[in-house]
């Protein structure tokens, strides 16, 4: 039995071009290993505990074993590197990915000093990926898949805590079982020191950079919301002024006739935007937030008309203002669980 996790939530503002070039790197790569001798060249530039060197560290983490072990890799980077790279910026996400295959390279080389196994893949630095995703967005909705063998026998939907804990806490205790009974391949200790990397990585950046504008105030709605409007580029340059970005939408939602999907830095459900020939009937958009003097002040400063903070009937803190469309939003602090 293994445990996949499965992201239901990756809207992002700017393309990935580090993401893409990653991938196409290691798959011209691969490419490239099956024209030479391939155990030569896993013996030249991959990790060798027994023979550790500096190059080493970082020529294995581009080199793969096979199609399937490169696939699997690149949807795992694709999957958590989108929203990943859009948050920490194209320069600071190579340096999270490098540094993220070291830590990978040297908890392996702590647990099989001596090995002269070569190892090779990108699992530990996107691996460190996935840490710091845990660490900027816990909160993201995936469906956690469960396999025996190649069957999928449930799909439990959660956030990305729940998800990625029960991924690791796997991935460690396979690394602890392969120390005694050698049963795989897999480098299940390169995928752990790859996420410790990635975590203290995430919240280094966070201390020296913390988070700017609307995001800072976690900007998040609490369902989906579907609306029909009559233009949607207008919706879009409105509500980009409270912090939301568009996202590609699925082939369901283009079925519609036009759909345009928008959503907050932080997490939460996206607002969906359906083309209508006809103005639908106004609703009220729930959005919380931690800050809300904050929050107010920023949207006031972005020019964005709203009111004056008021306590609703359910006792929530809240302000509210009015969309293009008639519909209004509504903006309430986050109420905090004991």
């Amino acid at each position: 039995m293994f445990i996949v996790p499965v992201s239901r939530d990756n809207i992002v503002g700017k393309t990935p071009w580090v993401v893409i070039a990653l991938i196409a790197v290691n798959t011209l790569l691969l490419a490239a290993t099956y024209s030479a001798n391939q155990q030569a060249v896993f013996s030249h530039y991959g990790f060798i505990p027994a023979q550790p060197h500096i190059a080493t560290l970082f020529s294995s983490m581009f080199l793969h074993a096979g199609i399937l072990h490169l696939l699997g890799n690149m949807w795992f980077l694709w999957m958590f590197g989108m929203r990943v790279e859009d948050r920490l910026g194209r320069s600071t996400f190579v340096l999270l990915y490098l540094l993220s295959g070291v830590g990978a390279s040297a908890l392996h080389y702590a647990f099989n000093i001596g090995s002269r196994i070569p190892c090779v893949g990108a699992s530990g630095a996107i691996s460190g990926v996935v840490g710091a995703y845990f660490v900027l967005f816990p909160r993201s909705l995936f469906d956690l898949e469960i396999y025996l063998g190649r069957f999928r026998v449930k799909t439990i939907q959660t956030q990305t805590h729940v998800a990625v804990t029960a991924w690791i806490g796997e991935q460690a205790l396979l690394g602890l079982l392969s120390s005694y009974v050698h049963f795989s391949s897999v480098a299940f200790w390169a995928h752990v020191g790859g996420f410790a990397g990635g975590i203290v990585f995430a919240w280094v950046f966070l201390v020296i950079k913390p988070p700017e504008g609307i995001e800072a105030v976690g900007l998040s709605v609490p369902a989906e919301v579907f609306l029909g409007v009559r233009d949607l580029r207008s919706m879009r340059r409105w509500y980009s002024k409270l912090g939301f970005v568009a996202g590609e939408a699925t082939q369901e939602d283009k079925n519609y006739g036009g759909v345009l999907a928008l959503k907050a830095g932080g997490d939460g459900q996206p607002i969906l935007f359906r083309q209508a020939d006809n103005h639908g009937t106004p609703t009220t958009i729930l959005i919380n937030v931690k800050q809300l003097e904050k929050a107010r002040s920023i949207l006031d400063s972005r020019g964005v008309k709203v009111s004056s903070i008021w306590w609703d009937r359910q006792d929530n803190e809240c302000f509210s203002l009015h969309d293009p469309e008639g519909n209004t939003v509504k903006i309430t602090k986050m109420k905090v669980h004991s």
